[in-house]
């Protein structure tokens, strides 16, 4: 994990990330504790919770919660509860106990990861029975066209250069991968949120390839004072506060059991 640590490390991304990354609708929620069936959701552990968008759902549904992450930065604003407990570690070193989680969470982060060394700990930290939910979500999208287009070219033109080919892997939501047990299954929903033009620039701003290109070019212009403009332009105003919108995003979740026996 530590090849990727530099992307969301320092003030600026953490605060963004706080501030205006998505949370997850209650139907993931839903769905997770439906796969999970008759196991109890006492122990849940966020491997890589960043800011803590998934951990703080997890924390009303399961009785206590570790969430961890590399950046000491990003846990220090994660939002507090008293049956969360965050610590900062790796995904290939799980910071917790043998046989003793009933799930283990991974919320857009997976593609970073060593695979082989992260499933191992997934299968080391589950009890039998206990659940593997990976979950990620692909570029948003607004229902207005000439708006959508500016935000595509931002993603895939101005940063293609800048993005991690391993952000990609979001891109074909996780086709490829296959979880380490055979008992699993895959569900597909979306995130629906409402923006003001401000929070979607806020939410842009959050990229790791938005911040690398920043990091790169330092004598060019900030690429996000066109995309403003753009987006003025298309929804026909003045102000990036006066316009509230509809952000989807496609989301989807892979889950995988451990065997009982």
């Amino acid at each position: 994990m530590a090849s990727y640590s530099h992307l969301f490390q320092g003030v600026a991304v953490t605060s963004k990330y706080a501030a205006f990354r998505p949370v997850y609708p209650a139907a993931l929620y839903h769905e997770l504790l439906e796969f999970m069936g008759t196991q109890k959701p006492g122990f849940a552990i966020d491997v890589a919770c960043g800011s803590g968008q998934l951990t703080s759902m997890l924390a009303s549904h399961f009785q206590q919660v570790l969430a961890f992450d590399v950046s000491e930065e990003q846990i220090k604003s994660a939002a507090a509860a008293p049956n969360i407990n965050y610590t900062v570690g790796s995904a290939d070193a799980i910071p917790a106990q043998t046989n003793t989680a009933d799930v283990v969470t991974v919320a857009q982060a997976m593609h970073w990861f060593d695979l082989p060394k992260f499933y191992a700990e997934v299968d080391r930290v589950l009890k039998p029975g206990g659940t593997l939910a990976v979950i990620g979500y692909g570029n948003c999208k607004l229902a207005n066209q000439e708006a959508n287009k500016v935000i595509q070219q931002f993603y895939s033109g101005t940063l293609k250069p800048y993005w991690s080919d391993r952000r990609f892997w979001l891109d074909n939501e996780y086709a490829d991968v296959k979880l380490p047990y055979e008992d699993r299954a895959r569900w597909d929903g979306a995130i629906v949120l409402r923006y003001s033009l401000e929070g979607i620039l806020g939410y842009l701003s959050s990229w790791s390839g938005y911040h690398t290109y920043l990091k790169q070019n330092p004598t060019l212009p900030d690429p996000l004072i066109a995309v403003k403009a753009d987006l003025l332009r298309a929804y026909a105003t003045s102000s990036t506060t006066d316009v509230e919108v509809d952000l989807t995003w496609p989301l989807f979740m892979l889950l995988g059991k451990k065997p009982s026996h």
